[in-house]
Parts: structure tokens; sequence; C-alpha cells
């Protein structure tokens, strides 16, 4: 006979149990022998069915961002300026004084040597240059110690003077060969120049001198020379010269 699982009563083929309303499963039925309270067995159980496993899921790694790496900026370096206070001189005024020294001693050296030299000891060097060659007989050098102008004159004189004097002889006649015959009847330094003052302007200058000139000629008796006057000095091209139309001994 069948049983309700749920209550133990008989089940007489109904498809419901009739004290309990629970339905009858033929599957489910218990055969019980005897006492049907006491031969009640406990319906079969049923296998509890475990959910599927549900695949865990690991969330998708995150790339780790390693933050920015933070370069350490070096400060500039600041000019280390050293300041000397006492114990000496700094290098720059040393460097200074050394340069003027330096200076000092060229500017000495090319004063001594003649390359600076004063108006006056210019003028003073072309009359002594003059006088020096006046008494050696040198009628270029004579007319060198003339201004360019006055040069242009002289030659032109002496040119003329030079044929003059060929035409007459009836041949050539040198006058730098017949200013070095003259000089001789000078005695040595028998020409002089005594330099008095330098008055210097601008361009030009007024040179007081006293001329002396002694002739040494046999069985003659010479008056020779001597006066006073003054050298009129142009200045050209950085030198002083005799102006030979201004000064009052060669005009």
């Amino acid at each position: 006979m069948a049983f309700c699982r749920q209550c133990g009563s008989p089940l007489a083929g109904e498809r419901f149990c009739g004290n309990c309303g629970t339905p009858a499963q033929e599957q489910g039925y218990q055969q019980m022998q005897g006492n049907p309270q006491q031969q009640w067995m406990q319906p079969p159980m049923q296998p509890q069915m475990q959910p599927p496993m549900q695949p865990q899921m690991q969330p998708p790694m995150q790339p780790q961002m390693q933050p920015p790496v933070q370069r350490q900026m070096q400060p500039p370096v600041q000019p280390q300026v050293v300041v000397h206070t006492g114990g000496g001189m700094s290098s720059l005024l040393k460097c200074f004084l050394a340069l003027a020294l330096v200076a000092a001693v060229v500017v000495g050296v090319l004063y001594f040597t003649g390359f600076f030299k004063s108006d006056e000891t210019l003028i003073r060097e072309r009359i002594e240059a003059f006088e020096e060659a006046y008494n050696n007989g040198d009628l270029e050098g004579v007319t060198d110690c003339f201004d360019p102008k006055s040069r242009g004159v002289l030659n032109s004189v002496m040119g003329l003077t030079g044929e003059a004097i060929s035409g007459l002889a009836g041949f050539d006649i040198d006058m730098g060969s017949m200013f070095s015959l003259g000089s001789l009847a000078l005695p040595d330094d028998g020409f002089r120049v005594e330099i008095l003052e330098i008055e210097i302007s601008g361009d030009y200058a007024t040179v007081s001198v006293h001329l002396t000139a002694e002739l040494n000629v046999t069985g003659i008796d010479a008056a020779g020379l001597d006066e006073y006057g003054t050298f009129t000095m142009v200045k050209d091209d950085g030198d002083w010269f005799i102006d030979l139309q201004s000064s009052d001994f060669l005009r």
C-alpha cells in the first residue's frame, strides 16, 4: 500500500492525500509492511543540485601607471665674485698699472729715439743740417733744407746760372761741383748759424739767428759775414723747412 510521504496516511490510489492534500507521486510511494505508523519511512532524499559554479572572472588588471619621475633641477651656478677687501690691490687694478707702466716705457723709448719730437726740436735740426751741408760744400744737402716751393725756384735759378756760365766758359759747368769748390774758401766750420729765438705760430715759425762766415783765401783780405736776421720756417708733411723767399739772408 502506498502512504503519503508527508503525513503517512494511506493512499488508496488517489492522486492527492486525503488528509494533508499532498500530491501523490508514484516514484515517491513507500511500501510499508505492518503498522503504517511504525513502518513509515522517510521519503528518499532528493539530491540537492548544486548551482553550477560560476567562473570567477578576475577583474582586468589595471596597468599601474608609474608616477613620472620628477627631474631634480639643479639651480643655475651663480658666478662667484671675489671682492678683495684690503690686504692688497685687485687683479684688475694691477693689470691697469702694468699696462700704464708698459705704455710709459714705450713712449719714453720713442721719445729718446726721436720718434716723438717737438716742433722746436725739428726746427733746430733743420737749421743744423743746413749749416753742416753748407760747410761741406753739399749743394744738394743745402737745397733739401728748403721747402718744396723754394727748392723748385732754387733749382731753376741754379740751372739757368749753370747754362750761362757754361756758355761763357765754352764747356759745361756743374753748379754742384762749383759750390763744392767755393766751400774750400771757408775754413773748417767757417759758416755758423747761431739760433737766438724761435717763435712758432701754427705751421709757420720765425727763427732769429746770428750768421757768421769766414773766408780762407790766401793773399786776400775778406770781410766775411757777421749779421743778425731771421729764417722763416714752414711746416710741410710733419717736418719743418726754410722758406727761401721769406728769409732775410737768402732773398
